[in-house]
């Protein structure tokens, strides 16, 4: 997928959910609803496939948001859970 691909190493975005309610464009609002179909239509334009099946909407019930960052293509090679530990020690 080329909205996937990074030529010189791993790039992650982070948008803050506060920036959604503020523009009043969540799952819940035909704002939220088109943006997403724009993008989404964007997306598969863009990348000559349609969306990834595990892309969502952030804040939607049983949504696994952590696992839209690491998108695999062979889904026996995505992981149940997610990967990353948080935790306030230092190794």
């Amino acid at each position: 997928r080329n909205s996937r691909y990074c030529p010189v190493g791993l790039e992650i975005t982070f948008q803050p959910r506060a920036l959604f309610e503020q523009l009043n464009v969540t799952p819940e609002t035909e704002a939220g609803r088109h943006a997403r179909d724009v993008i989404q239509g964007r997306l598969e334009e863009y990348d000559g496939v349609c969306p990834h099946a595990d892309l969502g909407d952030w804040g939607v019930e049983g949504d696994r948001e952590w696992s839209q960052y690491m998108l695999s293509e062979d889904p026996d090679q995505a992981p149940d859970e997610c990967p990353i530990d948080v935790t306030r020690e230092h190794p």
